[in-house]
């Protein structure tokens, strides 16, 4: 699924390959993509193969590439969604192949790893993998981040005091320097938010810094639950085509909290048409598989491997990190298990029910147990009302404003507040020596520098992306010198 990051450059006689899209660009003169850090500076999320410079370019999921003679004479895609049979497994030969198939690949991670730490939440997906690690007699450490008092620490130290399996514990209330910051754009190249990163990296370091030898954790997991399939009411589960334009609109660019007026209006990217167009190209073979497969593979390649694939390459520096949800045997299983059964996290329910009924007995950080629901405990469920009176008054709220509800980010805002003292941050964000004033709008620029410095400014997320893009390419400029090359501002295309 390319969830594991690899970029190529081209230099006419010869092509370089590197996990990191910045000594790539450093090897060279370079030019910012113009695509690539808009798209990074809305969501967060660079797309399709994109980086932040014209010159690197992300490899293709699933494909063999072959090089000769300082080129690359060939691709050939040799795992896709659409050579899969979508809803060939059903009832409980789908259950059973997922809990031996999950089972299995515990197995294999333990084979090569002494100390796994498996993340523990409240949710579905972590507590699938944990059962597989027990139902392969293994019981692993596991590993939690939020507020003491919060629902998931409640709950996974709850798990792991009932299995007597060490318990691990990161408070993510802490504050965040610009020095970690720092720290953390050494894993990210800055194409991940490297304030937002530098949480995840002290979380990954005190595993370390305890031992333990690979992370484990739950990502993909949300495919074997169906995720955005409400989308689809009430055709889910047929064949037709999914209304891209929609998608991108509700799932994808409404998301995201975003002040367009950075960039000069002539060259500002229309979001939702942008990503519409991107969804498209993704799914253009797959027009005629049932509508499920499409949401599926959009989930996987736009969320899973954009997204969630430059967290795991990051972290994968620090030491592995692995869900066993990526595992082939795993993931086709899924992909091909009858939509009825995945639909409402059925498949992960009856699983649990099947291979750790103990485990599934657990409420949820929602309050109900990770079990079917049968009619002797049906009543175990009266959580799931709370839930949808809340999405109904969200829903409502949203009718009738018209617009999603962006409230105010206190946390983020008092990280940003903090940042802002530092001398260096102040150095970076001044707009006159900004090297992205190539690409931004002179009086979008000075406004949004001016305004971040106030406390009820709302975009806060924007701005550490700003600063995460700021910061690389002034430390990219500073290596050129370093090597006696100094190539000036990079100019756009």
């Amino acid at each position: 699924t390319g969830s594991h990051h690899c970029y190529m450059r081209n230099f006419g006689k010869a092509v370089a390959l590197s996990g990191s899209p910045f000594i790539l660009a450093s090897l060279g003169p370079w030019t910012l993509d113009f695509v690539g850090c808009q798209e990074f500076l809305y969501t967060g999320i660079i797309y399709e193969n994109r980086t932040f410079y014209n010159e690197v370019e992300r490899l293709n999921p699933g494909c063999i590439y072959r090089f000769s003679d300082g080129k690359c004479r060939s691709t050939k895609r040799y795992w896709s969604v659409s050579d899969l049979d979508p809803n060939s497994l059903r009832g409980k030969q789908a259950v059973i192949s997922l809990g031996e198939s999950l089972c299995d690949a515990a197995k294999r991670i333990s084979r090569f790893f002494q100390r796994p730490v498996c993340d523990l939440t409240g949710g579905y997906d972590s507590r699938a993998v944990f059962s597989g690690f027990l139902s392969a007699g293994i019981r692993p450490a596991t590993f939690v981040a939020g507020a003491p008092d919060s629902a998931d620490v409640t709950i996974s130290r709850s798990i792991s005091n009932m299995y007597n399996v060490p318990h691990i514990h990161f408070d993510d209330e802490r504050a965040i320097s610009f020095k970690q910051a720092k720290e953390a754009f050494l894993l990210t190249d800055g194409e991940y938010d490297i304030v937002e990163y530098s949480k995840i990296l002290q979380a990954h370091m005190l595993t370390v810094d305890n031992g333990y030898d690979i992370s484990v954790i739950g990502s993909f997991g949300e495919i074997a639950r169906g995720v955005w399939w409400a989308f689809l009411y009430p055709n889910i589960g047929t064949r037709r085509i999914v209304d891209a334009q929609k998608v991108s609109r509700i799932k994808y660019a409404a998301l995201q909290n975003y002040d367009p007026s950075l960039f000069p209006p002539e060259k500002r990217l229309h979001l939702p048409s942008h990503l519409t167009n991107v969804l498209k190209n993704l799914n253009a073979q797959l027009i005629q598989f049932p509508n499920t497969v499409q949401m599926d593979n959009w989930y996987l390649f736009m969320r899973m491997r954009c997204w969630y694939g430059k967290i795991a390459s990051s972290s994968d520096r620090i030491r592995p990190c692995v869900s066993p949800f990526q595992f082939r045997s795993v993931l086709e299983t899924i992909l091909q298990t009858d939509w009825h059964l995945r639909h409402r996290s059925q498949l992960i329910t009856e699983m649990l029910a099947e291979f750790q009924p103990r485990l599934a007995e657990v409420p949820l950080a929602r309050g109900y147990p990770a079990l079917p629901v049968r009619w002797h405990n049906f009543y175990r469920f009266t959580p799931i009302l709370k839930n949808y009176a809340n999405r109904a008054i969200t829903k409502t709220r949203r009718t009738l404003t018209g617009k999603r509800l962006a409230p105010v980010d206190y946390k983020n805002a008092l990280i940003r507040l903090q940042l802002w003292r530092d001398e260096e941050v102040q150095e970076i964000l001044n707009p006159s020596r900004m090297a992205t004033r190539t690409l931004l709008d002179a009086n979008g620029l000075s406004s949004f520098i001016k305004r971040s410095q106030e406390e009820n400014f709302i975009y806060n997320s924007q701005w550490t992306r700003l600063l995460s893009l700021e910061y690389c390419l002034s430390v990219l400029k500073s290596s050129r010198k370093i090597a006696g090359i100094d190539i000036g501002l990079p100019l756009t295309r």
